[in-house]
């Protein structure tokens, strides 16, 4: 996990995986398509979504880099990991700014057309 392509370029590529899986579905589902929306709004979402793969990696990185440090072994200590990571990967997207509620709150004020 110490080359270039796992620290620089892998965070890049699973952000993108995952904005193209979730606009897949939405654009399905909503019979949208998402190269008609304003250039901007889809620039805040993959910038978005990119910095938010990049702290998703570190933070993973490092509860693995902890792990490995303790060298016991327990059911108890792995459920207790696993629900360490879900609940940081759960706050990490609770505080990621979604930018339809930025939309949505700018349009209720009448700030935007």
């Amino acid at each position: 996990m110490n080359g270039f392509f796992w620290r620089r370029i892998f965070p890049v590529l699973y952000g993108l995986c995952i904005y193209a899986s979730v606009r897949l579905v939405n654009d399905v589902i909503s019979e949208s398509r998402f190269w008609e929306r304003h250039w901007s709004i889809n620039a805040w979402e993959l910038g978005t979504c990119f910095i938010v793969s990049y702290i998703y990696f570190y933070v993973l990185l490092w509860l693995m880099r902890r792990r490995l440090r303790e060298n016991r072994v327990s059911n108890g200590s792995l459920a207790r990991e696993l629900g360490e990571a879900a609940l940081y990967i759960t706050l990490i997207s609770c505080c990621t700014p979604c930018p339809w509620r930025l939309l949505r709150t700018t349009a209720a004020n009448g700030t935007t057309s």
